[in-house]
C-alpha cells in the first residue's frame, strides 16, 4: 500500500491491518406515533485505520513515523493505492498514534504499534493534493 509517495512495506513501516468502514449520510426526522423516518443526504465519512508494528532491529524505525507526522501536519491531501495498484482516492491523514514497549537498557523502544487513522476526501479536490516533491521535501528518513 502506498499512501503519496510513502509506501508501507517491512523496510519502513509493515501493515497488520487494514479497518475500512463506509458511513452513507442520512436525515433524521421525528414522526408522531411512529418510528423516525431517514432521508438519504449521501456518501459520508469514509474512515480507514492502518495499523502495524515497528521492530527497529528488524523493520523501519522511528523516523518512518515521523515522516507520515508531517505529512498529516501539511494539510494536503495524498493519493492511496492499494498493494493491488487500485486506486483508492484522496485521503488525509487525521491521527497518528504510537505506543512504544520492550525498552533497551538505553530506553530505546524495541517495538512501536502504530495507527494511522485516514478519511476519504472528494477526489475532485486536487488543490489539497500533496506530492512527494512538495509536500515532503527536505523529509530525511534515517
Amino acid at each position: 500500500m502506498a499512501l503519496g509517495g510513502f509506501i508501507f512495506q517491512l523496510t519502513s513501516a509493515p501493515l497488520d491491518q487494514i479497518q475500512r468502514t463506509h458511513q452513507p449520510r442520512y436525515a433524521e426526522n421525528q414522526r408522531v406515533g411512529k418510528r423516525p423516518a431517514y432521508q438519504f443526504l449521501g456518501l459520508g465519512e469514509e474512515p480507514m485505520t492502518l495499523s502495524g508494528r515497528l521492530r527497529p532491529e528488524i523493520t523501519g524505525g522511528p523516523s518512518y513515523l515521523q515522516v507520515l507526522k508531517d505529512m498529516a501536519t501539511s494539510g494536503n491531501a495524498w493519493v492511496l493505492l492499494s498493494g493491488t495498484g487500485a486506486d483508492l482516492g484522496l485521503w488525509i491523514i487525521t491521527s497518528v498514534k504510537e505506543t512504544l514497549s520492550v525498552f533497551h537498557t538505553n530506553g530505546q523502544a524495541r517495538s512501536i504499534d502504530f495507527e494511522i487513522t485516514l478519511k476519504r476526501i472528494d477526489d475532485d479536490d486536487t488543490a489539497r493534493l500533496g506530492n512527494i516533491t512538495g509536500g515532503l521535501q527536505g523529509l530525511t528518513v534515517s
